[in-house]
């Protein structure tokens, strides 16, 4: 299981006009969302990461925003939709927080937001759960606020759709190589063998290759299983829908592992 994310591009022209290092004013932001992590225990929700780079030489205008509430009310467009299916209402950018602050993001520069969903949804409880977020960027409130002033005229290609799962782990232990872990509910878990992707040149570290038996608490007999662990973003796995996280690991020696049992896919 991976936090998942999508690239939105968006074509910009700076207010007030800005040139650029190059002698064009045509500017380029991309966007990219992150949620996580996307599995952890009830009451507590992910963040939400927004990562905006200027990929052009000029600096694009924009308006920064001390609450989290008002940067996604400006900058967002965000739907919530909780385990039981309803949507509830984010919060509202306070009148007083709105006027914002002018600033630049200076060509070939990037920036982080991060958010909380707690902040953004206050009156979510956050009990056990599969939640779906749905996300895109969104410039209409902030030109009904700032007129011309936000100039960025945006082609959006995809919107991001993310989804994050609320449950309390069941147990866990450590796993030695080739030796049964007995978990919880009486499922059996074992590892024979680890090992690491090749990447292309850049793409930083692989993911952790996994190679093992399980056998559900129902199931007599353990089935082989190969899975793909992301450790540096998420170090979350599925074995036929039962949920595993990665804590740590002796390469091909053993691996910590928290268990959460059966989730929806």
């Amino acid at each position: 299981m991976s936090a998942l994310a999508v690239l939105l591009i968006l074509m910009a022209r700076p207010f007030p006009p800005a040139p650029s290092l190059n002698g064009e004013n045509n500017t380029q932001l991309s966007v990219r969302f992150d949620i996580g992590p996307v599995l952890q225990a009830p009451g507590t929700p992910p963040t939400l990461k927004v990562r905006l780079k200027n990929t052009s030489t000029a600096a694009i205008a924009m308006m920064r925003f001390a609450s989290d509430a008002c940067f996604a009310h400006f900058y967002l467009e965000q739907k919530l939709t909780l385990p039981d299916g309803t949507t509830p209402v984010a919060a509202e950018c306070p009148a007083w927080q709105q006027t914002g602050e002018k600033a630049k993001i200076p060509g070939n520069r990037s920036e982080e937001r991060v958010l909380s969903l707690a902040t953004l949804y206050p009156g979510v409880n956050w009990g056990p759960g599969r939640y779906h977020f749905d996300l895109s960027w969104n410039l209409k409130a902030l030109e009904e606020k700032f007129g011309p002033f936000a100039g960025l005229h945006v082609t959006q290609w995809s919107q991001n759709v993310m989804s994050f799962d609320l449950a309390p782990p069941l147990g866990g232990g450590n796993a030695l190589k080739a030796q049964v872990l007995t978990l919880s509910d009486g499922a059996r878990f074992s590892f024979t063998s680890h090992g690491h992707k090749r990447m292309r040149e850049g793409d930083g570290p692989g993911p952790l290759m996994v190679s093992g038996a399980f056998a559900a608490p129902s199931e007599q007999a353990a089935t082989p299983f190969d899975a793909n662990v992301t450790v540096e973003t998420s170090p979350f796995f599925r074995v036929r829908g039962y949920v595993f996280e990665l804590l740590s690991w002796e390469y091909d020696q053993s691996m910590t592992i928290r268990y959460f049992g059966k989730l929806a896919e």
